[in-house]
């Protein structure tokens, strides 16, 4: 039997699959050092960008903090003045009132359509 090959290339010599093997080698490698250059580019401006982030917002990360021990003072102020002397329950529950900055708010919102002259 016979084996018919189509292929128009005529068989590679020894030398020819050595150095075949050698160039792949060194793209292999090429490709390696590339990409752990680009990797190492790409995690030092994420580094620098998320220090950056953390320098500029130093001044709000402190407000936030003063602000919840501020939150966290009054709160236990607020449990301790306002416990209850006959039975020292605190009150922690509004009922059916919603207070919003020492102003209670009681009943039901009404919406009043002004009419508009320019509608038609």
């Amino acid at each position: 039997m016979r084996y018919i090959s189509y292929s128009t290339s005529t068989r590679s010599s020894p030398l020819q699959k050595v150095l075949a093997i050698i160039v792949t080698v060194v793209l292999v490698t090429l490709g390696i050092m590339f990409s752990a250059v680009l990797l190492s580019i790409v995690l030092f401006v994420v580094v620098i960008g998320g220090l950056v982030l953390l320098w500029k917002t130093r001044g709000i990360r402190k407000q936030m903090r003063q602000m919840q021990e501020n939150m966290q003072a009054t709160m236990q102020e607020t449990r301790t003045h306002s416990a209850n002397p006959a039975g020292g329950v605190f009150k922690d529950d509004v009922s059916e009132r919603e207070v919003y900055e020492g102003i209670v708010i009681e009943g039901e919102a009404t919406r009043v359509d002004e009419p508009d002259g320019n509608r038609k």
